[in-house]
């Protein structure tokens, strides 16, 4: 046997079904399906990236322009005629409070006004009136391990800043 026989594969690749972290852009509108309750983190803004504050003994704290995101496994279509994509979504605050104690999984319709300093908004919605969610509904998944992986952080280093219940 040559080396071609023992290296070459015959079959075709797997199309990895990646999950990727979404945030809103401003002037755009996407319908998304949160499937499980968020995860809440305080985050610094450092060296033009997000880092998350690692509570006890952070080496960005004090830190006076902290700031608070949420992160949801959830489906996204930006029209209604494409299939769902699997992503982590990031929330602001104010979109948080909306769907903090919201029955999940559940549909919702995030908007952001044209600008980079526009609002995100997020208007929440009853899933058996959107024609979008054709079959079934996707199991959740555990957003943590994803941003260990984004924020490049040792397993279980994430401190929580709040999860709803």
């Amino acid at each position: 046997m040559d080396l071609w026989d023992r290296l070459e594969v015959s079959k075709k690749p797997a199309k990895r079904d990646e999950i990727k972290l979404f945030r809103l852009r401003p002037g755009n509108t996407v319908q998304a399906l949160l499937l499980a309750k968020v995860v809440g983190v305080n985050l610094h803004w450092h060296n033009q990236s997000s880092m998350p504050c690692l509570g006890t003994g952070c080496v960005l704290c004090p830190d006076p322009d902290r700031y608070y995101r949420s992160y949801s496994p959830a489906m996204i279509w930006d029209r209604p005629e494409t299939r769902g994509i699997r992503v982590v979504l990031e929330l602001n605050e104010e979109c948080t409070l909306t769907i903090f104690d919201a029955d999940l999984p559940t549909w919702a319709v995030l908007m952001r006004g044209i600008g980079d300093r526009s609002p995100l908004e997020l208007r929440i919605g009853s899933i058996v009136k959107n024609p979008t969610i054709n079959g079934d509904i996707p199991e959740p998944w555990d957003v943590r391990p994803f941003l260990e992986r984004l924020w490049k952080l040792k397993r279980g280093a994430l401190r929580i800043h709040s999860e709803s219940a």
